[in-house]
Parts: structure tokens; C-alpha cells; sequence
């Protein structure tokens, strides 16, 4: 059960404005661009960057697994699917590639000055949290009004109890070993985020501005969230 407090002062506050109440999970979209759902997998448009990450992508578990590309669609695993709540967060405090121009590094820029990116390198880009018998879709407007000092009320709203947030914590470890020992440059790339009370699955994904080379941008971001799940409170 989400935190009743924190829930129910945040339903009554000016942030609610961004609070969808939504009948049940089907087709909602937490963040990021259009896809197609079959069951445990996902179709999307991909981009030339991001299907090369994917044709040399070890077999990391730190990633959706691969299944199919055509022209330029891939078929990724669908981690989301059958959980009750699911959390897009993007990660690092730069988020154009190498392959940005100098107007969209500008516009990168300040959108991280003006949200949590820039100080914290993470922004809440939506998620659907399930409170009793019904869900609620937080849409990318609300990350964007969160500020260093509001994002853990979010953070412990999602996470729920002190039992999930062990297991995020024991997931995201075994992310930041993968990380620390590897060549990967990702920008714009989020943290996916899913439980459903008894179980927790978590991987990186989006990858459209993302090379194998060495680069703390994401190594970063990751360990700044596990320091805000460290001292959140239940």
C-alpha cells in the first residue's frame, strides 16, 4: 500500500493537476515514444544508434533481451508486462549523444537546469502506481515539477514498503556492477523500474543516443538514486 500520507497530501496539492486516476493498466504508456504491446514483448521504432547498441550488446541481464529487428523495428522484452507498478526514470545529467547538434545540446542544457537532472541526474519521467483497487498514472509533467527536495517524496509514494525497497536496492547493485565494469556511454537512457508488491524487475532501456565506449554519465545517475532509496524512510 502507498504511504497514506504522503499519498493522500500529495492528491490535495497543486501537483495533482498532473495525477490521472485511470480505470486499469491497458495501453497506458508511462513515458517514452509509441510502441506496440504483445504480451512479454515490445515493437518499436528504433534508430540506427540504438539498433547497433543492440547488435553489440553482451548478454547482459541489465538490459530487455532482444528479439527481433526489421528494418528499423526491434522486438525487446517487455518487463512491464502483468506488474501493478511501473516507474520511468531518466538517468544522467547529460542527455544528448555525441550525435546532438549545438541546438539541441542548448535545449538539453535547459531542460536540466530547470528540473531535477542537473543536480540530482535523474528525472521522474512518469509511472503508474496501483493504490488499492485502483491506478494512477503520473504523467511526465509531474517529474518535471519535482525538485531535489520533493523527488524522494515520489520515490517512497512508488516504492511502497521497506520490503521493496530492499529489492530495488539488491537489483540496482547488481546494475551498477554490470555498469562499473563496462565500456557504456548512454545518454537519455532510463531506468525502468516495475513491481508488484511481492517481486521487483528493473533494467536500463532507451537507447537511441548510447555507444560502447567509457563514460560516467549513466555510472553517476545510478548511484545518486541509490543513495536517495538508502534514506528513504518506512
Amino acid at each position: 500500500m502507498v504511504p497514506q500520507t504522503e499519498f493522500d497530501n500529495l492528491l490535495e496539492s497543486e501537483l495533482s493537476i498532473y495525477i490521472r486516476r485511470i480505470k486499469d493498466m491497458t495501453n497506458i504508456r508511462v513515458a517514452g515514444h509509441p510502441s506496440i504491446e504483445i504480451a512479454h514483448t515490445i515493437k518499436k521504432q528504433s534508430t540506427e544508434i540504438e539498433i547497433n547498441f543492440y547488435k553489440q550488446m553482451k548478454c547482459f541481464d541489465i538490459f530487455p533481451k532482444l528479439f527481433n529487428i526489421e528494418g528499423n523495428e526491434i522486438e525487446i522484452e517487455n518487463i512491464s508486462h502483468g506488474m501493478t507498478d511501473i516507474m520511468d526514470l531518466k538517468l544522467g545529467r547529460i542527455c544528448y549523444g555525441k550525435d546532438a547538434d549545438e541546438k539541441k545540446k542548448e535545449r538539453m542544457i535547459k531542460q536540466a537546469q530547470e528540473t531535477t537532472l542537473l543536480e540530482t541526474g535523474m528525472r521522474l519521467s512518469g509511472m503508474v502506481i496501483t493504490h488499492g483497487n485502483s491506478h494512477y498514472h503520473f504523467l511526465k509533467e509531474y517529474g518535471r515539477q519535482l525538485t531535489p527536495t520533493t523527488l524522494p517524496i515520489a520515490f517512497k509514494i512508488f516504492i511502497k514498503s521497506s520490503k521493496i525497497k530492499q529489492a530495488v536496492l539488491a537489483r540496482l547493485e547488481e546494475i551498477i556492477a554490470v555498469v562499473k565494469e563496462s565500456d557504456l556511454a548512454c545518454f537519455g537512457c532510463s531506468l525502468l523500474i516495475c513491481h508488484d508488491e511481492s517481486s521487483v524487475k528493473m533494467k536500463l532501456i532507451d537507447f537511441a543516443h548510447s555507444w560502447w565506449e567509457k563514460d560516467d554519465n549513466l555510472l553517476d545517475a545510478l548511484l545518486s538514486f541509490e543513495s536517495y532509496v538508502t534514506n528513504l524512510e518506512f
